[in-house]
């Protein structure tokens, strides 16, 4: 072979395991890491992960996707606080639910118990999901444009 055709196939290598190491939800541009209901199809989903994750094709509609979840929970279910949310988002049966709920409010500085008040409580509490979906910090320009483009369709 030649060198050129070894270097790229190289190159590719390199860049499909370091896509791998990334957070599903990172990989799946779904930060919020929302699974599929085959019944629904959100804007700007382009697929499905073999986990059965949704595949965004942008930061911007995973985060535009999870707002409307929040949103829906808050308005159909009146479910508004750190607690509500992750026992409904995150539930017992699949997680460590009290962790999780844990680890949102002590990064938000919010009681998890307290009704959320706005949007700067929403997306302190995004945010802090989002993080503790993929274990690094998200770029809260993204979450803000994401929450932005969920509140205004």
């Amino acid at each position: 072979m030649n060198k050129k055709l070894l270097l790229l196939i190289g190159v590719i290598v390199i860049m499909t395991a370091s896509n791998r190491l990334k957070p599903r939800g990172i990989r799946n541009k779904n930060p919020a890491n929302i699974r599929n209901n085959p019944n629904f199809t959100w804007d700007g989903q382009i697929g499905v992960d073999g986990a059965g994750f949704v595949i965004f094709d942008s930061f911007e509609h995973g985060v535009r996707a999870f707002t409307k979840v929040l949103v829906t929970y808050k308005n159909q279910y009146a479910i508004d606080t750190i607690s509500s949310i992750l026992y409904r988002y995150a539930p017992p049966i699949e997680n460590d639910t009290e962790s999780y709920i844990n680890s949102v409010s002590a990064r938000t500085g919010l009681d998890k118990n307290k009704k959320l008040n706005g949007q700067s409580d929403y997306l302190k509490v995004m945010d802090a999901m989002i993080y503790h979906e993929n274990g690094q910090p998200f770029p809260f320009s993204l979450i803000e444009s994401g929450y932005n483009l969920g509140m205004n369709s």
